[in-house]
């Protein structure tokens, strides 16, 4: 995401539904984790990059309205349907 850049996944999310609900192998996280944890970042910085969070609070907001889940959140869904 960081080199494709984080709007190019934000129309993903909203002209093109893209299903966000799959967990990285290599850091275990689905694309909403890894938006929260740029999120967490960026909010630890000083000072606070205020245009770069709010591209990333769209970008998270635009994700969950596309059906997109946090890790444990759709691992517990999937774990229910064994």
């Amino acid at each position: 995401m960081d080199a494709t850049g984080i709007r190019f996944v934000r129309e993903l999310a909203i002209a093109y539904k893209v299903d966000f609900n799959f967990i990285d192998e290599k850091d275990g996280l689905t694309v909403l984790d890894f938006v929260k944890v740029r999120i967490d970042m960026a909010n630890r910085t000083i000072p606070k990059p205020q245009a770069r969070l709010i591209e990333y609070q769209a970008v998270y907001d635009a994700i969950v309205r596309a059906g997109g889940k946090h890790s444990e959140n759709w691992l517990k869904k999937r774990d229910t349907y064994k």
